[in-house]
């Protein structure tokens, strides 16, 4: 056997592990109810309260489709309250062994709900029975996940803390909140959440329709640090300052890639509103729409340590007729676009030509002055943009006019580019001295059949397969290749007639699998609704002897 076979043999047969799981279905009514299987799962509303009471750190809770309640007592001050070290993943229908194996978020929902009478209405009307806040990460708690979930109907009205983050409150916690739609939730401050003295991640998460009496509309920071990550921050209501976020008194609010859309603040600031020494820095984002009584989309205050928008598209909010009217103060901007400002290296006040603005579909026609235009040169170099898709693709029919080598990345929340899919996985660089990439083109439409995928940047001449799995690992120098295996078994591999293929000379593989075939390996066919990870493997030469590489993944969720 070649070791290239005997690599690939390796491959087919490595299991993923996992760590402890229990698991929720409201709508489960046989089984033991003890949460040890999905047969036998945490039944009812009440369901996650009791997983949450018993489970422990380092452990993982999956809970099915359905709507949860912090109590059934109807008491108000009951929260779903995760301790540290325990993710919670929603979205599942039942019977998944994996969190990849979840349909698409949405399809599936896992609703955390303080409406505990079932009597909530439109405007914020019948709230005052509901829970003070949907979620409370537990005081101190380090390592929490909150990964796939609606959170709705917070209604945290009083004196602190009780009036601080309807959908979620943390204090002095370090969390994660991923692929989350926190929405109707109501506060005196932070409206959707409220994280303080905290660590906070927030990863592809939207922020829709949240109220506060006070301070951040959909999101309150206060002492503490915030990285969020092609989110979303739309219709969020304050009437006092920050639309959409308040950050304050040390905190920093780094936003990459993230939309902010039509938040309005009654006071200062209509996305965002930074002071008493918090730190604001917004890099490859999108404001469109936002209006506040002062700067319609930020404003910064004199004591803020740091403010920067930098790759940033920032039009049309109140008026948008000059950059002070939109920024306050505007300054340390660059490779921007900002109506009212063309001053500064790489600004432009020019229309960045949206898809479909009026429906809040803020990616880049051809021909948009932001395409090859942003600076690949700022603090943190982000891989993906706001839907998933790789950074820095270069479009070959607009010059670079931003700076430094190309692929020249672009300006705004969204890269220009034909491919579709979220890309995962950082690829080990191969012997061409660049990391290989996997994209997909054409359609995710099943009923289509017309999925194409290209590895490239691969060593030409070298021979190379395509893999593919429902759920991802991370396995670095698998079976002594130089790179990192990110698909988890069981999974296959595209290796029959045509389809072990060499390397271009451009360094490139492409293949079109036939999605009404079963897939090879696994004997089963790709259906509507399904997310499936795709992987290239490929030889290499290494510095004393042959070797092989992975590239890096794409995910596509097919229709």
């Amino acid at each position: 056997m070649t070791p290239g076979r005997f690599t690939l043999a390796l491959i087919l047969t490595v299991p993923a592990l996992h760590a402890q799981t229990l698991f929720v279905d409201a709508g489960l009514t046989t089984g033991a109810n003890d949460g040890s299987t999905w047969d036998d799962a945490f039944q009812g509303s009440d369901g996650l309260r009791r997983a949450l009471a018993v489970v422990a750190a380092d452990e993982r809770i999956f809970v099915a489709d359905g709507t949860y309640l912090p109590t059934t007592t109807g008491s108000i001050a009951e929260s779903l309250v995760v301790p540290s070290r325990v993710a919670l993943y929603g979205g599942f229908r039942g019977g998944e062994a994996t969190p990849d194996e979840r349909p698409a978020f949405g399809s599936a929902a896992s609703i955390l709900s303080g409406d505990l009478q079932g009597n909530d209405g439109p405007g914020f009307t019948g709230r005052a029975d509901n829970s003070l806040h949907v979620v409370t990460i537990a005081g101190q708690a380090t390592g929490v996940l909150l990964d796939g979930f609606v959170v709705r109907g917070g209604h945290a009205m009083g004196n602190y803390p009780d009036g601080d983050g309807g959908g979620v409150f943390g204090e002095g916690t370090v969390a994660e909140l991923r692929d989350c739609l926190i929405t109707d939730n109501q506060a005196a401050v932070g409206g959707g959440a409220a994280m303080e003295f905290a660590s906070t991640t927030l990863t592809r998460c939207r922020f829709v329709g949240n109220q506060s009496s006070g301070s951040g509309g959909g999101l309150f920071l206060f002492f503490g640090a915030c990285d969020a990550f092609g989110c979303r921050f739309e219709d969020n209501v304050s009437l006092s300052d920050g639309g959409a976020v308040v950050t304050s008194f040390i905190t920093g609010l780094h936003a990459h890639d993230c939309v902010f859309w039509r938040n309005r603040a009654s006071g200062a600031g209509g996305a965002i509103y930074a002071s008493n020494g918090a730190d604001c820095f917004l890099t490859g984002c999108t404001l469109v729409a936002n209006q506040g009584a002062l700067a319609n989309a930020c404003v910064v205050t004199s004591s803020v340590v740091h403010q920067a928008f930098v790759n940033c598209i920032v039009v049309r909010n109140g008026n948008g007729a000059t950059a002070a009217s939109q920024i306050f103060p505007p300054q340390n901007i660059s490779y921007s676009i900002i109506t009212g400002l063309a001053a500064g290296a790489g600004n432009l006040d020019l229309d960045p030509l949206f898809e479909d603005e009026a429906n809040g579909d803020f990616r880049l026609r051809a021909g948009s002055p932001a395409i090859d235009a942003g600076t690949n040169q700022v603090t943190v170099v982000t891989t993906f943009d706001a839907g998933g898709a790789r950074r820095r693709r270069d479009d070959p029919a607009t010059p670079d006019t931003g700076p430094g080598a190309a692929p020249v990345v672009d300006i705004g929340a969204y890269e220009s580019t034909t491919a579709f899919g979220t890309v995962f996985c950082a690829a080990t660089p191969n012997s061409t001295g660049r990391a290989g990439e996997l994209d997909a083109y054409g359609s995710a439409a099943v009923a289509t059949n017309n999925l194409r995928l290209v590895a490239s940047s691969l060593p030409p001449g070298t021979f190379g397969v395509l893999l593919l799995a429902r759920s991802r690992a991370v396995q670095p120098l698998f079976a002594g290749s130089s790179g990192t295996l990110c698909l988890a078994a069981p999974f296959g591999r595209f290796s029959g007639p045509g389809q072990v293929q060499q390397a271009s000379a451009a360094g490139e593989l492409s293949l079109q699998p036939d999605l009404t075939a079963s897939l090879p390996g696994l004997g089963a066919l790709v259906a509507a609704g399904e997310s499936w990870s795709f992987q290239a493997w490929h030889r290499d030469i290494g510095p004393t002897a042959p070797t092989s590489n992975f590239s890096d993944g794409v995910r596509v969720t097919f229709e």
